[in-house]
């Protein structure tokens, strides 16, 4: 009988995309279009990497609502909120990069996700022993608040963008260390 599917594995794979690819950009790697009329990077990117995230954590979510995988409900129902709070981010992304709006408000709802994911942490904290797999992905999650905090201000003007494409490289390396945690490639976890 095969392996179920992981959901952390599948919505990591997935952010490592969006992550990755939003760093670049950041970065000013091709942010420019290549040709006077062409298509902006931006749009491509929200059609690309946005999208992949919204996606890939969106199923992730729906993959620990109905599979249960940890068999701790409290715990099922953290990364279920977790991933959807951050795909729905990733799709209100998408569609204000591929329409060229506003780019505040993304960092106004990347500034909930902050306080969201605060929240989330204090509980998982104070729920569960510290073991080294729930220490990698705390630090992930950690992580992920400096990169929300950051996108909201890069959005705002307080922080350069380039700042922040180091911010989400660094997130997508903790990531990665998340993703082979995860998968039980690096250690025995509960999540493999």
């Amino acid at each position: 009988m095969a392996e179920p599917l992981n959901p952390l594995v599948f919505g990591v794979t997935a952010l490592n995309f969006a992550l990755f690819l939003h760093a670049l950009i950041c970065l000013g790697y091709d942010s420019k279009p290549p040709a006077e009329g062409a298509p902006s990077p931006w749009k491509s990117l929200g059609a690309t990497g946005s999208l992949i995230g919204f996606i890939g954590l969106v199923a992730m979510a729906w993959l620990n609502i109905s599979a249960n995988p940890s068999g701790n409900p409290v715990l099922s129902m953290m990364f279920t909120t977790i991933p959807a709070m951050y795909g729905f981010l990733w799709l209100g992304l998408a569609i204000i990069e591929f329409f060229d709006l506003d780019f505040r408000w993304a960092g106004n709802a990347a500034l909930l996700c902050a306080i969201m994911q605060i929240v989330d942490l204090i509980i998982m904290h104070a729920l569960w022993p510290a073991v080294l797999d729930l220490i990698v992905i705390e630090i992930v999650l950690w992580d992920y608040v400096l990169v929300t905090i950051g996108f909201w201000a890069a959005t705002h003007g307080k922080m350069s963008l380039k700042l922040q494409g180091w911010n989400l490289l660094v997130c997508f390396v903790l990531n990665s260390v998340l993703l082979y945690y995860s998968s039980g490639l690096a250690t025995t976890s509960p999540f493999a």
